[in-house]
């Protein structure tokens, strides 16, 4: 287990990442010659859609859940203060001294 400078355990490992790199390699793999001929078939259908045109999309859903849920996991497992921006928020309207210069 890796530990931050402050001796606590480090919370964003390396796993997910890997994971989902590991997916999209095996999605292209799916997607390329060795593979995709042994789907490329037209019947049966699914809803309505030849099964190797159904096998391209599923597989385009799928990247798109496993891209959000790894956006998902990496937006939400940062410390608070990381979230935050180190510019501080303006309340006025026009700019301050520190932008004219």
């Amino acid at each position: 287990m890796r530990l931050t400078e402050t001796g606590r355990p480090n919370r964003r490992s390396g796993w997910p990442l890997r994971a989902t790199a590991l997916f999209y390699v095996l999605l292209f793999v799916a997607l390329i010659w060795p593979v995709y001929p042994n789907f490329a078939k037209i019947e049966p259908r699914i809803i309505g859609l030849p099964f190797s045109l159904f096998y391209v999309v599923a597989g385009l859903l799928m990247s798109f859940v496993v891209l959000g849920a790894y956006y998902w996991r990496e937006r939400h497992a940062r410390p608070e203060d990381e979230n935050r921006s180190s510019r501080p928020l303006r309340t006025s309207g026009g700019t301050s001294e520190e932008e004219r210069v």
